[in-house]
């Protein structure tokens, strides 16, 4: 009987994590495939393509108080996936077949037994792949979708600055801003090719390397009119400068902080001073911002 490879939650890691097996943070546990006499009515046996590798996943693993409970020593990594079914359960074979792809929360394997809960048949569109429905068209894309349009709210005529804006769900969320109208869209990224990337390929009016020793006068001089959306990724010295940079009725969606994932104390905003001296000149609206499927589901619902 042949074996898949399962990644395995062992050790609570560091601050600074170091992911490598021979930290011990993960390890790798063989077990033989299912069989189709091992699949429940109400599950599917998917065979897994693609992982998806998200920064909220640091969390997972340590944080004290979250959306999510934190993954079980032990356990499967906890994740998503681009899977194909394998085996469809008799309560399931009016909504699948094998060969369908499915985004399915299976966790870091290689095969692994899906309930209908937790597996979502791909449609795929003209001219798309599978992997698009955990990219622009799933989870990233949808984030950057609702965080951009209720609560950025970007209008014709406004500056928007989005940090981690070479990420998946960075781009998209210029991209959606560029669309709005906004005047300006700038975005921050940790290399020259990302930032070119940014202004070539994805149309950003101007793009940062928050690497370069200047980048804080750089942010500066590509905001002359101060920055009416903050799309923030990142947190840390990245969320104070623009906190320094932000107009009047600023909006900020506050969807991550990957800068201080992997820190022992995780930095503060710093620049809040800064609004309280502007007063009355400047106000703004910072907004935590988690979208899930049941978000998705319920604003869509409320829409049709």
């Amino acid at each position: 009987m042949a074996n898949y490879k399962q990644i395995i939650y062992s050790k609570t890691p560091t601050a600074a994590i170091d992911p490598s097996l021979s930290s011990g943070t993960f390890s790798i546990k063989t077990k033989p495939i299912p069989s189709s006499h091992d699949v429940p009515p109400d599950s599917l046996l998917v065979r897994v393509h693609y992982l998806s590798l998200d920064p909220a996943m640091r969390q997972w693993l340590t944080a004290k108080r979250s959306y999510i409970a934190p993954v079980e020593l032990g356990a499967v990594m906890r994740g998503q996936s681009i899977a194909q079914v394998i085996e469809v359960g008799s309560d399931l074979k009016a909504q699948y077949a094998v060969g369908d792809w499915v985004v399915a929360y299976s966790g870091w394997q290689e095969y692994a037994l899906v309930t209908a809960k937790e597996a979502e048949k791909v449609v795929v569109p003209p001219g798309g792949q599978p992997t698009d429905a955990m990219s622009v068209l799933g989870m990233t894309g949808l984030t950057a979708y609702f965080g951009m349009l209720e609560v950025g709210q970007p209008k014709p005529g406004e500056t928007v600055v989005v940090s981690g804006a070479a990420g998946a769900t960075g781009m998209v969320a210029g991209q959606i801003a560029k669309i709005k109208g906004a005047k300006r869209v700038v975005g921050l990224a940790g290399s020259a090719d990302k930032c070119e990337f940014l202004t070539k390929e994805l149309g950003f009016d101007a793009a940062i390397n928050y690497k370069d020793e200047d980048w804080k006068n750089q942010l500066k001089e590509a905001t002359p009119e101060y920055i009416d959306v903050f799309f923030d990724n990142v947190g840390g010295e990245i969320l104070d400068a623009c906190l320094a940079r932000a107009a009047r009725d600023a909006r900020f969606a506050i969807c991550g902080a990957i800068s201080q994932y992997n820190v022992a104390k995780p930095q503060g905003p710093a620049s809040f001073m800064a609004v309280i001296v502007s007063a009355p000149c400047v106000s703004i609206s910072c907004v935590g911002l988690l979208a899930n499927a049941n978000y998705f589901l319920r604003h869509y619902r409320l829409s049709v």
